[in-house]
């Protein structure tokens, strides 16, 4: 559609470029556009830029597009002797051609943000290199930044009760099943865009495991992944995706897989690499990926993640569905404040505003405090550092296991928080963590009679 010029201009097609400039002059919104974004030099002809500007101008003075003024204007242009008289002809017979065209302004306006943003971009570019010349490195940073999130971005006015009718409520749509059964048949689906999912237990229950199982399934159903690790290294997390969709281990071995005790021979995941590649290929097949980035504590802060996303999206054309990050009581906030606890509600705010603005599912989790240790159940109340963090999430499910339940290779998922379902339910979930599953067997939990419920 463009290839980069000498003059730093992203080169639209010079129909795409005539299209602009007749519904600039008959449109309001468009003439808007190019007295705020457009800049004349964007055009590759004298003759567009000398359109472009005119259209400009006249929006700037009386706030909408010249429509039939623009023959008078063009003709005191023309006649006030700065235009050479060579180029009157020429000027005449463009806009002639220019006015027999009937151009799509949906079609203008998407491509109109591209002209904009590509040329933003290839100007930052040459711009940045003389600063990083100039040893500038966080100035050219900032610059080409700015250049990939530029471009038109239309005002959000909400809602229009009396007129928007159609815009009403519509059933939930997940998209991510978490293929652990009773769980996605009590949230009606499983997860949902713009939902903030957060996993909370004690440690050493199974968190990260968790979230490598909701990579594995995400990847089985052929959706994109942002897999964010502060806790352990991109090699490992790799590593137990291979063990999860294989059902391999790090080494050898037979086990006794629960709720039956079925023996299960062990293959090394590390001898056995062409089975790997063989599940990999397979999931290739499936349309999804996962891209996974190892960082220490403290090493992601919101802005980090929107600028990674952005890059994704203009540089490499991907939208994660899923983003997951492990976890986020080890993220660092932008500003801190004098109290951790308003620290991490902050964090979570974001990541919140993050799933919106992406349209993606967010997932991560939560250290819960002491007193969830060998509690029957772990509940909102175990939220560490900040119950707020409860209050800002979408869903948040609890992984509660006594010494009894571990000695079983099982714990209960229970549901604490459901903004849009029914919560407050149990399912007990066999894994074997040895293998990479997290969930080998599941169904719903009904406590005993005689089950004291903390």
């Amino acid at each position: 559609m463009g290839v980069l010029v000498e003059s730093g201009v992203f080169n639209f097609s010079k129909h795409l470029q005539d299209s602009i400039l007749i519904l600039g002059i008959e449109d309001d919104e468009i003439a808007r556009y190019l007295a705020s974004f457009v800049k004349p030099d964007y055009f590759l002809s004298d003759i567009s830029k000398f359109i472009c500007k005119l259209i400009a101008e006249f929006y700037s003075t009386y706030q909408h597009a010249p429509r039939e003024h623009f023959a008078d204007i063009l003709e005191e242009k023309l006649k006030s002797g700065k235009v050479p008289e060579s180029q009157i002809p020429l000027v005449i017979e463009y806009v002639q051609k220019i006015y027999e065209l009937t151009p799509s302004k949906d079609f203008v306006l998407a491509n109109l943000s591209k002209f904009i943003r590509y040329t933003n971009i290839i100007q930052g570019i040459i711009k940045g290199a003389k600063l990083v010349e100039q040893d500038k490195c966080e100035e050219a940073e900032k610059l080409l930044l700015a250049a990939f999130r530029s471009g038109i971005q239309k005002a959000d006015i909400g809602i229009n009760y009396l007129q928007d009718l159609e815009n009403r409520a519509s059933p939930v749509n997940s998209i991510l099943r978490t293929e652990i059964h009773p769980l996605d048949e009590a949230l009606e689906g499983g997860f949902s865009r713009q939902e903030l999912v957060v996993w909370l237990s004690s440690t050493n229950v199974g968190k990260s495991w968790s979230m490598i199982h909701c990579a594995k399934v995400a990847l089985l159903q052929g959706l994109i992944v942002l897999y964010y690790t502060l806790e352990m290294t991109a090699q490992w997390v790799a590593t137990r995706l291979d063990m999860g969709i294989t059902a391999m281990g790090t080494k050898e071995r037979t086990l006794l897989l629960p709720p039956d005790n079925f023996p299960y021979i062990v293959k090394s995941i590390f001898e056995n690499t062409d089975v790997v590649k063989e599940k990999i290929d397979f999931l290739r097949s499936a349309g999804g990926n996962i891209f996974i980035k190892g960082m220490p504590p403290g090493g992601l802060v919101l802005s980090r993640l929107r600028e990674d996303l952005e890059m994704l999206a203009v540089v490499h054309g991907i939208t994660p569905d899923v983003v997951i990050i492990d976890y986020a009581d080890l993220m660092s906030p932008e500003t801190s404040y004098t109290e951790y606890r308003h620290d991490l509600a902050a964090i979570y705010r974001g990541l919140r505003e993050v799933a919106l603005e992406r349209n993606c599912v967010m997932i991560t989790a939560s250290q819960s405090n002491r007193a969830s240790i060998g509690a029957h159940i772990v509940s909102l109340k175990h939220f560490a550092e900040d119950i707020q963090k409860a209050n800002i999430a979408d869903i948040v499910l609890s992984l509660c296991q006594t010494e009894a339940e571990e000695r079983e290779s099982k714990m209960r998922i229970f549901c604490c928080k459901n903004r849009s379902g029914i919560k407050g339910f149990q399912i007990e979930n066999y894994y074997s963590y040895k293998i990479g599953q997290f969930s080998l067997f599941s169904r719903f939990y009904e406590p005993n009679a005689n089950q004291v419920e903390e």
